[in-house]
């Protein structure tokens, strides 16, 4: 029987098409290395999921399907949420670049997360593409973290190739050689380099490309043309890559200046806890001392022999409340305290103490100007100044020898000047300290008021002494020269400007008359010396004095007894209750009560520690009757 063969109909090739391009597609699907999701983009239902996601969230393929995609663990509370569903329908596209989820098992999972609303066989439908992009995440997350290091480093780093062409710099780097990041980024290494520098820079990139690595010191040149000099470690490294050279730079000026002001810090800083830490006590004695002083001298006739050891007593006592004024005043880096002095005065007034100081061993002698010219400086600086310098002689003259201090009235012209930086003509004071000492070659000459620059053996001398000379000198508006040959000795010699002006006379007070007329004071000293003290004084100024040793006896005296003072004097730092809390309990029950607070501590350092507001009475130990007198006097209106 004859076959006869029929011709495929269009629908047949048609079908065989279809089937052919939907089994490519399942391949592709099964077999891709990207997460896909197929969802229904009317009900955002899951339709299918490849197994490359199944795998990488640790779900199985029936956690997915039927479910819609906002109402799984690992999409809530994300950007691929429901609102995000309602964007995709209106927009047909959406995109995340960084998608965080989680896996089945916890795995914090970085994703690319692309999505595309299509039709298939007239029903649209959304295709996820998820791609797991953790390691590059966490690969850029480095490098930014790097670059951000990098960034606030305060060594500069910079990255060139084998010509020198600058790849990479961090802010650091072009902030020191004074370029913005773009222009820093189109130089060349010989760009940055001295003259001297550049030819030594090719011989220089061989050794550390044949070594791997290389430490040298080099003079940069900044933008404005300005020199400095950097310490380079570079070596060998791979930038995307290819090979480049890695430079570590250090700003040695920068790290010098930077060393010594935090060696300077930390000098300062010690003093300062030093001085906070004693002052308390330590004036609560000088107040004994000086206030007894001044019993006893109210009892003694001007002829009694006593008189004359107890005013030596108070001096030194005075003296050592001076040091530690000055201790407290150098810590809070107070501004000079300027005033018009005759510098004979000066050296006269300290002479004594320089005796004592640099030993009869040295011969030491003052030679003073006649009709010496006044200059405007702070005193105690001055007599830091002089003291500093005779104690620097006397450690160049070990074996003995001689000190010179001289003054004398000059005038500087403009050929002095021209060879003298920064000295102004004019008419100037000189002080000027000499020895006969070792003396000095130019190179120590060059150096000697560096900070910590020293030639003392190691742990004898911290090398400020010079240092702070020169920095009371500028300050003061004056100059200083060091004048030295080794074997011959050396000349210091200070030139303050000449005003025309009559000395500052000294600050005094004078005394104020006992002026109490029977009023009651409450006196609260947890010191039974400066408590018993403070009676006397009181009461010998015509006051009532009722004493406590604490807060606990000052309340009792007002609740119990029925004590009313008109003031009360209390001291600040106590154990147990402070004066300001005593202040603060008294007044509830005697409202519109006075006060005075007193402390061995300054009252800016009691005000900065916020033990008391600022303009409050205060009187700081160790203080004297007349003091005393005066700030009672002003507080109760007496008088």
């Amino acid at each position: 029987m004859l076959k006869t063969r029929h011709k495929p109909r269009p629908q047949d090739n048609f079908m065989e098409v279809l089937r052919a391009s939907e089994t490519r597609y399942r391949r592709l699907f099964e077999a891709a290395q990207d997460g896909i999701l197929i969802l229904d983009a009317n009900t955002g239902m899951i339709e299918d999921v490849n197994p490359f996601l199944v795998n990488l969230l640790g779900f199985s393929r029936a956690q997915f399907l039927g479910k819609q995609l906002w109402e799984l663990g690992f999409f809530r509370d994300i950007a691929a949420n429901q609102a995000s569903f309602a964007e995709l329908q209106e927009k047909g596209y959406v995109r995340y670049d960084d998608l965080p989820m989680k896996t089945a098992d916890g795995r914090r999972i970085e994703v690319e997360f692309v999505s595309n609303v299509y039709m298939v066989d007239h029903h649209r439908v959304i295709q996820c593409n998820i791609r797991d992009i953790t390691e590059r995440a966490q690969a850029k997350g480095r490098l930014r973290l790097m670059a951000d290091i990098l960034d606030v480093e305060p060594t500069s780093v910079v990255v060139h190739d084998a010509s020198g062409g600058i790849l990479y710099g961090n802010r650091k780097a072009s902030e020191l050689h004074g370029y913005s990041p773009e222009e820093f980024l189109r130089l060349n290494l010989r760009d940055l380099l001295s003259a001297e520098a550049r030819e030594l820079m090719p011989a220089r990139l061989r050794h550390i490309q044949t070594s791997g690595q290389g430490c040298y010191e080099v003079v940069h040149v900044r933008k404005d043309g300005s020199a400095f000099p950097l310490r380079v470690h570079a070596r060998t490294a791979e930038w995307e890559g290819r090979p480049v050279i890695l430079n570590v730079q250090t700003d040695l000026t920068e790290r010098t200046q930077m060393e010594n002001q935090l060696r300077q810090a930390q000098k300062l800083e010690a003093i300062g806890l030093l001085a906070g830490g004693v002052a308390h006590d330590y004036n609560n004695i000088l107040m004994a001392q000086l206030g007894y002083c001044e019993l006893m001298k109210s009892s003694l006739k001007d002829d009694d022999p006593l008189a004359k050891d107890l005013a030596q007593i108070k001096a030194c006592a005075e003296r050592a409340a001076a040091l530690t004024h000055q201790l407290l005043a150098f810590s809070r880096k107070q501004p000079l305290q300027l005033e018009v002095l005759d510098l004979n005065a000066v050296v006269a007034g300290i002479g004594k103490m320089l005796r004592r100081l640099i030993g009869e061993d040295v011969d030491f002698a003052t030679v003073l100007g006649a009709d010496l010219g006044r200059v405007r400086a702070d005193p105690g600086q001055i007599e830091q100044v002089i003291t500093n310098l005779a104690v620097n002689a006397r450690e160049a003259m070990p074996h003995g020898g001689k000190l010179v201090i001289e003054t004398a009235n000059v005038d500087l012209d403009a050929e002095y000047a021209r060879s003298h930086v920064s000295v102004v003509p004019g008419r100037y004071v000189m002080l000027a300290v000499s020895d006969t000492g070792e003396g000095m070659d130019e190179a120590t000459q060059s150096r000697v008021f560096e900070p910590f620059f020293t030639t003392k053996v190691r742990g004898h001398g911290a090398g400020l002494g010079l240092a702070t000379v020169y920095g009371i000198v500028k300050q003061s508006g004056g100059n200083i020269w060091v004048y030295s040959e080794p074997g011959k000795g050396t000349s210091f010699k200070i030139y303050l400007p000449r005003v025309e002006a009559e000395p500052t006379p000294p600050a005094r007070r004078e005394p104020v008359p006992a002026c109490g007329g029977g009023e009651q004071v409450l006196v609260v000293e947890d010191e039974l010396t400066i408590r018993e003290l403070l009676q006397r004084m009181l009461a010998g100024l015509g006051y009532r004095v009722r004493a406590a040793a604490n807060g606990g006896e000052a309340l009792i005296a007002l609740e119990e007894e029925g004590l009313k003072p008109d003031l009360l004097i209390t001291d600040v730092v106590m154990p147990g209750m402070s004066g300001t809390a005593l202040a603060e309990r008294l007044r509830r029950v005697q409202p519109g009560l006075r006060v005075l607070y007193m402390s061995g501590y300054t009252d800016d350092a009691i005000v900065h520690h916020g033990a008391l507001d600022s303009g409050t009475p205060f009187l700081q130990k160790p203080f004297s009757t007349s003091d005393l007198a005066a700030k009672v006097h002003e507080l109760l209106g007496a008088g």
